[in-house]
């Protein structure tokens, strides 16, 4: 399964969005990473750490300039109760979304031949992500995942 119909099946779960918001908006994480990380664990490959560090600087590429400043503003419009601010609502969040799959096929395109397969020694995955970031609840929160990932692709 490519990427992006993964990442709708994937982040259509209210569970599964939902915890992907807390832990962006909590800890600052990039959803596109771990919906990335989830991908590659569902079809059994897993990244190394240099590889992880390479999306981890494409995203910041990505999310910087355009993911964020979205966000933004869609956070600012969500407040406003006039038509026009909802609609503009609608705009933005679909910039965002597009953005997002710019960079999960980017990712996709540019790192997958990369991956390495399950039994790869040093692997970097979603554990490693949010101890690095101080994420409370690491281990539950990388299980939940993971199991929502591979369900995914069992469907």
């Amino acid at each position: 399964m490519r990427i992006w119909p993964f990442c709708e099946v994937f982040y259509g779960r209210p569970p599964v969005a939902n915890l992907c918001l807390k832990l962006q908006d909590e800890y600052q994480l990039h959803v596109g990473l771990i919906i990335w990380l989830c991908w590659h664990c569902a079809h059994q490959r897993f990244v190394s750490r240099d590889l992880f560090q390479v999306a981890s600087l494409k995203a910041k590429a990505t999310y910087e300039p355009f993911i964020l400043p979205l966000r933004s503003i869609r956070k600012q419009l969500k407040h406003e109760v006039s038509t026009d601010a909802q609609g503009a609502y609608q705009h933005v969040l679909s910039a965002e979304i597009l953005m997002e799959k710019v960079l999960l096929t980017s990712l996709e395109s540019e790192l997958n031949d990369h991956a390495q397969s399950i039994q790869c020694a040093e692997t970097y995955g979603l554990q490693d992500y949010f101890l690095a970031n101080r994420v409370d609840d690491s281990a539950q929160h990388a299980q939940f995942l993971y199991a929502s990932a591979l369900s995914c692709v069992a469907d």
